[in-house]
């Protein structure tokens, strides 16, 4: 059940994504930006995407559903692949070497999955410089953990929070008992005085 929910997160996105792809043409591609008009109707369906992305965060950490985190997780990882195996496959210019068949497949494959992921993300990139919203993709899986662990901390604030206040109580509390049964023992010896006899006092 959670491999499923884990799952069906990941597709969710993957599916706004190719829609993005679908319908309006590439923005993003690896460390470049094609430089076009962003309609309307794809900035408030990239912001849309951001919202939900965000809703994704505080509701997985609010519930601590760690299978969403996984399918999260899953999504904004693929930003990140690219960058890690393209400088392996890529040929330089000028090189004598070719490339051969697989590497030239995979490259593709990496470039078109950093497409893919960046696709919703053009239409909030205006906002930020040109020279940020080239890794706006990349800030997904940060947001995401960042959140969670922001969660987890508050977490054992609170309890570290609640144990303090326990044994502050603890300590008030004892010593006022404490005080309490002095008084009434001390009221208890000047209302009911011991009563000596005299030395002049007649004896049998």
């Amino acid at each position: 059940m959670r491999r499923e929910k884990a799952i069906n997160v990941f597709l969710f996105f993957l599916l706004q994504a190719m829609l993005f792809v679908c319908f309006c043409p590439v923005y993003f591609s690896v460390g470049v930006i094609h430089v076009r008009a962003v309609s309307l109707p794809e900035r408030m369906f990239s912001l849309l995407f951001v919202l939900l992305w965000v809703s994704l965060c505080v509701y997985t950490a609010w519930k601590k559903r760690l299978s969403l985190l996984v399918g999260g997780a899953l999504y904004a990882v693929m930003a990140y692949l690219p960058g890690w195996f393209l400088p392996h496959l890529t040929v330089p210019a000028g090189s004598i070497r070719e490339q051969g068949l697989i590497p030239g497949l995979l490259e593709m494959v990496f470039n078109k999955m950093y497409e893919l992921v960046s696709a919703p993300l053009a239409g909030v990139s205006l906002l930020v410089s040109e020279k940020s919203s080239t890794s706006i993709s990349r800030w997904l899986l940060p947001i995401l953990l960042i959140v969670m662990r922001a969660r987890t901390c508050s977490d054992s604030t609170i309890m570290l929070i609640w144990r303090n206040s326990c044994i502050l109580m603890k300590q008030l509390i004892f010593p006022i008992r404490h005080l309490r049964g002095n008084w009434q023992s001390h009221r208890v010896l000047r209302f009911h005085p011991v009563w000596f006899p005299p030395k002049n006092f007649p004896r049998k």
